[in-house]
C-alpha cells in the first residue's frame, strides 16, 4: 500500500513537469507590516518568501493577524482557456484570493479542516487574466502553532489542473472514506462471526477496530459544519487520527494471547483525556495536541514490542506481516510528525490515514490462519469423533449381540424349564396314574387305552403350545380342531367348527397357547363325556378390545352351584387366567352348555363382564353362527 501511495504522489509532480500552460510558484512577496486590506503594492516594502509557507517552522512576523502574499506574473496573451488556481492542500483557518485587486474566492469556516487534507481548485472568472503583468493576492489567517501554512501556488488550465486535484482528492479523500466505509462493513461482518462463532477475543476486537475506523471517519465529518470557535472541533479531529489506535493495541494484545486490564484501561482513559483537553480553547490547547498526537504516534513501536515479546511470533509465521506493517505504520506516524514540523516539504501527502487499513489488512491474516485452523481442527475432530462413534457403535452393537444371545439361552432355558414342568404335570401324571393302575393287575384294557390316549392327547398339547404361530389365536384354534375333530366322529358327536378372521395379538406366548389348549381338551371331554350332547358348537367373534371364544353343546347340562364343589370349574377359570383372559360357564338342567372365554388384545383393557353376571356387555350370539362372525 505505501509502494501504491508513493506511486500516485510522485505522479501529481510528474504531471506538473509535463504541462508546459501551468505555471508553478515557489517565491511569493509579502508586505513587512501587517495589514488587513489589500495593499497598494506602491505602498508598501515587500520581501521575498519561499513556497510553501510553513508557519511552524518559518511563523509570521506579526502573529494573530492576516499574512499577505503577492504573486506577479506576465502573460504574452489572454488566455482562451479556462484558468484556474490549484493548491495541494490549504491547512489554514481563513483566505481570500485576489486576481488583478479582484476577489475571486474566499475559504469558508467550513470547508476549512477539508481543505487541510485535499486539494483546492478556485475557478479564474474568464477574462479576468489579461495580457502582461498579473497579480495574485493571498490573504491568509490561521495559527502557527496548529502547523498552519501556505503550499506551492499553481496557475493554469482547469482541465489540467482539475485533473490533480482528482488525484489528490481520491488519494487524500475518497480513498480514505472507501476503506473506512469497507473496514466499517468488515467490522459488521466480524461482528457477526463473532456473535455465532464461539466469542473469539481476537474477531471481537478485529470488529471493534474495523467499526471504530468507521466510526472516527464519520465523526471528522461533523467537524465541517461546527464553527471555529468550538474546542470540540479539535478534539473531533484528534479522534479522528487516533481513535482507531485503541482497538488495534487490544487486537495486538488478543493475538499475543496476553491480557493487561489495567494497561488497557489506562490507554482508554488517556484517549479520553486527549479528546477532553484538546477540545479546551486556551493556550495550552495546541500543547496537548501536540503532545498527546506524539504519545499516540509512538503506540505502534509499542506493538512491535508486543509482538517480539510474543510466543506466537514463532508459532504463527503470518503474525511476522503484522510485524511489518506495525513497523510501516510507526515510519507513517513519523512521516506525518515531520511533515508538520517543517522537516518535510509542506505540499507532501499525509500517509496517517492510511495506517489502519494497512495494519488492519496484515492483522487479518493470522485472524484468517487461526480461523482456518480452527475449521482443520474441528475436521479432525469430526473425523475422530467418527471413528470414535464407529467404534462405539461396533461395541455396541457387539454388546447387543451378545445380550441378545444370553437373552436367547435364557429364553431357551425357560422354555425347557416349562416344557419339562409342563410334560412333569401333565403327561408325567398320567404315566403315573396309568402305570399304577396297570400295576394294580385291576385295570381293564378299555381304561389302559383311556390313559394312553389321553397321555397321547398331552403330549400332542405340549408339541403344539411350542410350534410358533407369530400371535394368531387362529392357528391355535386350528391345531385344536384338527387334534379331536376325529374324536368327534368316534364319539358320535356332531361338531359344528364357525371361527371367523381374529386379529393378531402378540401377548401369545407359548404358557399361554398351552392354557387356552386345555381348556378346549378340558370343555370337549367333559362334552364327550358327560353331557350327552348331540353337538358341540365352536364359533368366535370380536369385540372392543377382546376377542371371544364360545363352546357350546346341546346336552343335558348341570347345576353350575353344585358344581362348584369341585376341582373341574376352579380349574378351567385357573387356565383362562394363565392364559390371560376370563371365563364364564353358563348351563341350566335340559338346555346344555356354554362357556366362553376372553381374551383382550395386547396393551388393551380386560373385556367387560359377560352376560348373566348383572352387567351390560351387548349382544350374546345365541346356538349357531352369530352375526358377526364368518365361516373359517
Amino acid at each position: 500500500m505505501k509502494c501504491l501511495v508513493a506511486a500516485l504522489l510522485i505522479s501529481i509532480p510528474a504531471l506538473a513537469a509535463g504541462e508546459g500552460n501551468v505555471r508553478t510558484f515557489e517565491r511569493a512577496d509579502s508586505p513587512r507590516p501587517w495589514l488587513w486590506v489589500l495593499p497598494d503594492d506602491s505602498d508598501f516594502e515587500w520581501a521575498e518568501i519561499s513556497l510553501p509557507h510553513n508557519w511552524f517552522r518559518n511563523p509570521p512576523r506579526a502573529p494573530g493577524s492576516p499574512v499577505w502574499y503577492r504573486i506577479r506574473f506576465t502573460l504574452e496573451l489572454q488566455p482562451v482557456n479556462y484558468q484556474s488556481i490549484y493548491l495541494s492542500r490549504l491547512p489554514i483557518t481563513d483566505l481570500e484570493v485576489f486576481v488583478n485587486r479582484q476577489p475571486i474566492w474566499q475559504l469558508r469556516q467550513q470547508y476549512a479542516v477539508g481543505a487541510a487534507l485535499t486539494a483546492v481548485l478556485i475557478p479564474i472568472p474568464q477574462g479576468l487574466l489579461r495580457g502582461g503583468e498579473n497579480v495574485i493576492h493571498l490573504k491568509a489567517f490561521g495559527h502557527a502553532v496548529w502547523y498552519h501554512g501556505i503550499p506551492r501556488v499553481h496557475v493554469g488550465d482547469t482541465k489540467v489542473l482539475a485533473e490533480w486535484a482528482g488525484m489528490r482528492s481520491l488519494i487524500q479523500g475518497q480513498m480514505i472514506h472507501i476503506v473506512a466505509a469497507a473496514f466499517g462493513a468488515i467490522g459488521v461482518l466480524a461482528l457477526w462471526l463473532w456473535l455465532r462463532g464461539g466469542r473469539d477475543p481476537v474477531l471481537f476486537w478485529y470488529a471493534i477496530s474495523g467499526l471504530m475506523l468507521f466510526a472516527t471517519t464519520a465523526a471528522w465529518y461533523l467537524t465541517l459544519w461546527r464553527d471555529e470557535a468550538d474546542g470540540l472541533r479539535i478534539g473531533l479531529v484528534f479522534l479522528r487520527f487516533n481513535g482507531y489506535l485503541m482497538p488495534l493495541l487490544i487486537l495486538h494484545l488478543r493475538l499475543a494471547h496476553r491480557r493487561h486490564p489495567w494497561l488497557e484501561s489506562i490507554l482508554w482513559l488517556a484517549l479520553l483525556a486527549a479528546i477532553a483537553s484538546t477540545s479546551v480553547r486556551g493556550p495550552w490547547q495546541s500543547l496537548a495536541w501536540t503532545g498527546w498526537g506524539i504519545l499516540f504516534a509512538a503506540l505502534p513501536a509499542f506493538f512491535i514490542i508486543l509482538l517480539l515479546r510474543s510466543p506466537e511470533l514463532r508459532r504463527q509465521p503470518a503474525v511476522v506481516l503484522l510485524l511489518v506493517a506495525d513497523v510501516v505504520a510507526a515510519a507513517l506516524n513519523l512521516h506525518d510528525w515531520a511533515l508538520r514540523f517543517g522537516w518535510l516539504d509542506f505540499d507532501r501527502t499525509y500517509l496517517v490515514y492510511f495506517v489502519p487499513p494497512f495494519v488492519m489488512l496484515a492483522a487479518a491474516v493470522p485472524i484468517l490462519e487461526r480461523m482456518l485452523a480452527g475449521v482443520k481442527a474441528t475436521e479432525q475432530m469430526n473425523v475422530e469423533l467418527e471413528h470414535r462413534v464407529s467404534a462405539k457403535a461396533r461395541e455396541i452393537e457387539a454388546s447387543h449381540l451378545r445380550l441378545r444371545e444370553a437373552q436367547r439361552e435364557q429364553a431357551l432355558a425357560e422354555e425347557r424349564r416349562r416344557i419339562m414342568a409342563d410334560m412333569h404335570d401333565g403327561l408325567g401324571a398320567r404315566l403315573v396314574s396309568l402305570l399304577s393302575v396297570a400295576q394294580s393287575g385291576k385295570a381293564k384294557p378299555e381304561e389302559i387305552s383311556e390313559g394312553i390316549a389321553a397321555a397321547l392327547d398331552e403330549l400332542r398339547l405340549t408339541v403344539d403350545s411350542v410350534q410358533p404361530v407369530e400371535g394368531d389365536v387362529g392357528v391355535v384354534l386350528g391345531n385344536v380342531r384338527h387334534r379331536m375333530r376325529s374324536v368327534f366322529e368316534r364319539a358320535g358327536i356332531g361338531f359344528l367348527w364357525n371361527v371367523s378372521a381374529l386379529p393378531r395379538m402378540e401377548n401369545l406366548t407359548p404358557e399361554r397357547i398351552l392354557a387356552i389348549q386345555r381348556i378346549f381338551l378340558e370343555v370337549f371331554s367333559n362334552a364327550i363325556k358327560h353331557s350327552g350332547a348331540s353337538t358341540v358348537s365352536v364359533f368366535t367373534m370380536r369385540v372392543p378390545g377382546a376377542v371371544r371364544i364360545v363352546i357350546e353343546d346341546d346336552g343335558h347340562g348341570f347345576d353350575i352351584a353344585a358344581g362348584r364343589g369341585g376341582n373341574g370349574l376352579a380349574n378351567l377359570q385357573l387356565r383362562a387366567s394363565q392364559a390371560g383372559g376370563t371365563l364364564v360357564v353358563e348351563s341350566r338342567a335340559g338346555k346344555g352348555t356354554r362357556v366362553t372365554l376372553s381374551l383382550p388384545f395386547a396393551g388393551e383393557d380386560m373385556p367387560g363382564n359377560l352376560p348373566g353376571t348383572g352387567q351390560k356387555a351387548g349382544s350374546y350370539p345365541v346356538l349357531g353362527i352369530p352375526p358377526e362372525a364368518s365361516s373359517a
